[in-house]
């Protein structure tokens, strides 16, 4: 007596029915490629191609490259001069520094007058604040405040310009 399961490890496929043909129905997996589509693809980019390089210009006009010439050699003429200026300046540096140096004159220094300085008045400045701020000496700014033909106690506004003197000695 067979037993079922012998035929548990044998795959079950039913007969063949004659009559059915599947073959035409069958999809392939991979994608069929239209060779006709491909080759007018193709000869239209040539074609493209071809006619692009047909109506292009040929190159840059002459008076174009001419100007550009000239500009060229302009500036070239402008890099020897400087060249030429360059090694000069560097010959007499070297000539400079080779020379002894001059003889020590004992000369008085020449006072430098202080140039006065221009302040714009921001939000909360006053004439004690700016002298102590430029002079250390709030009680100097009397010295401003006559510099900007003003009274000591004057209300300053946001945005004046006000001379500072240069501090006395």
């Amino acid at each position: 007596m067979e037993t079922m399961d012998q035929y548990r490890t044998q795959p079950f496929e039913p007969e063949p029915d004659p009559a059915y043909d599947d073959w035409g129905d069958y999809e392939d997996p991979r994608p069929k490629i239209l060779w006709g589509r491909v080759a007018v693809l193709g000869g239209a980019l040539l074609i493209a191609f071809l006619l692009g390089r047909a109506m292009a210009p040929d190159g840059i006009p002459q008076s174009r490259l001419a100007s550009a010439q000239d500009q060229r050699d302009e500036l070239q003429g402008q890099v020897d001069q400087l060249s030429t200026e360059l090694r000069q300046t560097q010959r007499q540096l070297t000539q400079l520094q080779n020379s002894p140096p001059p003889a020590e004159t004992q000369e008085e220094p020449e006072a430098k007058e202080e140039e006065p300085t221009i302040y714009e008045v921001k939000s909360g400045d006053t004439l004690l604040g700016l002298a102590q701020e430029f002079y250390d000496d709030p009680q100097l700014s009397v010295l401003i405040a006559e510099a900007n033909n003003m009274s000591a106690n004057a209300k300053l506004n946001v945005g004046d310009q006000l001379i500072i003197p240069p501090k006395p000695d």
